[in-house]
């Protein structure tokens, strides 16, 4: 069983978990796909499960649990299929490590804005130091109340900060992990329309610019 498969029972777990334990399990879920190791290489090797991000005691005795006897589906639904963890991640970028010369830009970042750990300067001069020719920044909006996402007043402040960050050797695009809000709310967007048609104008906008 990989991460992959560990994330998606967290996930499962927060579906169906109550007052504060359901955002825990989707924090860990969410950690899961950053683990530096596969939790079956940590076991293997002797080491304490709590050496990774977000497992305490009770969740490490869970996963202990899934690995002795796995769960028979852990086949995610459509929306979380395709997602590559980061121990996964490595191994097709070691069985190719042409494919890191090639790498231009990367489209989702998110910042001290919401989740993030970074600010958006130091995202850019990362990014120039690597050679990118474009980031995007993509912190979430504000239905993820947990990961402290954006309002419409604070999306706007942020695009003039990201605006003024650009330059002839960067592109950095504005942009945003949005949150799709469902049952009693009928299924909507958590920005207004005309919040998104902004954004968008914004994305082509900088696309052109990147293509000149």
């Amino acid at each position: 069983m990989d991460n992959a498969a560990i994330s998606e029972l967290l996930i499962r777990e927060a579906e169906t978990a109550d007052g504060h334990r359901e955002p825990a399990f989707r924090r860990t879920a969410h950690n899961a796909f950053m683990w530096p190791d596969e939790v079956g290489d940590l076991v293997a090797a002797g080491r304490a499960l709590r050496e990774l991000a977000g497992i305490g005691p009770s969740l490490s005795r869970r996963l202990q649990g899934w690995l002795e006897l796995p769960p028979k589906d852990v086949e995610p639904p459509p929306e979380r299929q395709e997602f590559l963890t980061l121990t996964q991640a490595r191994k097709i970028l070691a069985k190719h490590p042409e494919w890191t010369a090639k790498l231009q830009g990367d489209l989702q970042m998110h910042t001290e804005w919401s989740d993030g750990s970074a600010s958006i300067r130091d995202m850019v001069a990362s990014a120039v130091e690597r050679g990118y020719r474009y980031i995007g920044i993509t912190d979430h909006t504000k239905g993820l109340e947990i990961a402290r996402g954006l309002d419409e007043g604070a999306l706007k402040e942020q695009g003039r900060e990201i605006h003024g960050l650009n330059s002839k050797s960067l592109a950095a695009l504005k942009g945003t992990e949005f949150t799709v809000l469902r049952g009693d709310r009928n299924e909507s967007l958590d920005y207004r329309q005309g919040t998104w048609n902004l954004l968008h104008s914004q994305r082509r906008s900088a696309a052109r610019a990147v293509s000149l």
